[in-house]
């Protein structure tokens, strides 16, 4: 009766350690829906779901001429002016319209006119608030969801971009 008593509680132990913790991982799959963790519950947004609107920040101290500014946002807003400079652009990792953006403007200049830099959108926003970027496109979703459109900053330049 000993042996029946201590193998029961063994079994019931075992039940809890393993059925407990696969049960939640199961448990998503059998509703119907995902399971949330830390990583897939971040803020996505894809580019299937923006309204096709777009930020564009540029900053003035990083080009010497008012004119080669003015040539970057024509350039954006979709005119084609003659520009010789380069420029280093910085996209959310988090905002995939806003690298899709990026690509197609990318795509419309010569070759390594244009960089692309893809980083945390947290610290992109940081780098807007200090000035240390040269351009920075985000979708307009992304921007309201970081308040990127607010920056007090006299020396960025902010385009709207919409539809393409």
């Amino acid at each position: 009766m000993e042996f029946v008593k201590h193998l029961i509680i063994k079994i019931v132990g075992l039940v809890v350690i393993l059925g407990i913790p696969s049960y939640f991982l199961v448990l998503p799959s059998l509703t119907g829906g995902e399971g949330v963790d830390v990583v897939s519950s971040a803020t996505q947004i894809s580019a299937d779901d923006v309204s096709g609107e777009y930020v564009v920040l540029i900053n003035e101290e990083m080009h010497s001429e008012k004119e080669t500014t003015d040539d970057w946002e024509q350039f954006f807003l979709g005119e084609s002016p003659l520009i010789f400079d380069d420029i280093s652009c910085l996209v959310a990792l988090s905002d995939g319209a806003g690298k899709e953006f990026a690509g197609i403007c990318q795509a419309r200049l010569p070759e390594n006119q244009m960089k692309i830099s893809v980083i945390n959108g947290l610290l992109m926003v940081s780098k807007a608030e200090a000035e240390k970027f040269d351009v920075i496109i985000m979708s307009k979703e992304f921007a309201e969801s970081y308040s990127a459109e607010s920056f007090d900053n006299t020396n960025i330049r902010t385009v709207y971009v919409s539809g393409e």
